[in-house]
């Protein structure tokens, strides 16, 4: 029975182990935003397609090592995490729930990681927006599309980014 349980810690582990690269691979990213590195950010987001693609196969792992861990223990489904927990023996219990928090933390970490990464590249392409419209203005260009009436405003095209949710 605890031979399930502890493949169940090995897989949690690994697990642990794939989302700390992550959140460091988020905080590369962070700086290469920062420094306007477009090429660097692409090495990094290949990385980041790479790693993501690793903890997808973990994930599956995870489940069956949880399913079996689960079926062992007699645990009636769904089986979760918290229900092996329940049923796991007191000497496997700590290190599975000290698993699990860890695993709730790194996974904070990298909800908060990405939200502020997703701000900054949105802080940054306002940035170039607001900068092309004001030289448009300069320029003698409006940057309107539609007439107060709804319809199309057909003038000089002036430079523009389309910016969209990130």
């Amino acid at each position: 029975m605890s031979d399930r349980i502890k493949c169940l810690i090995l897989t949690l582990k690994e697990k642990e182990t794939l989302l700390e690269k992550l959140v460091l691979l988020l905080g590369e990213e962070r700086d290469y935003i920062v420094d306007l590195d477009t090429e660097g950010l692409e090495v990094k987001r290949e990385s980041k397609l790479q790693l993501i693609e690793q903890l997808e196969q973990c994930k599956a792992t995870c489940k069956k090592a949880l399913e079996d861990a689960a079926h062992d223990l007699k645990v009636p489904s769904p089986h979760n995490l918290s229900s092996v927990l329940s049923a796991a023996p007191a000497s496997l219990r700590e290190v599975l729930l000290k698993s699990q928090r860890r695993l709730f933390e790194l996974t904070d970490l990298l909800n908060r990681s990405n939200r502020f990464n997703r701000d900054l590249l949105y802080g940054s392409l306002s940035t170039v927006n607001r900068s092309l419209e004001f030289i448009n203005r300069g320029l003698g260009r409006g940057v309107r599309t539609y007439s107060n009436a709804g319809s199309v405003v057909i003038g000089e095209a002036g430079s523009r980014l389309v910016s969209g949710e990130i």
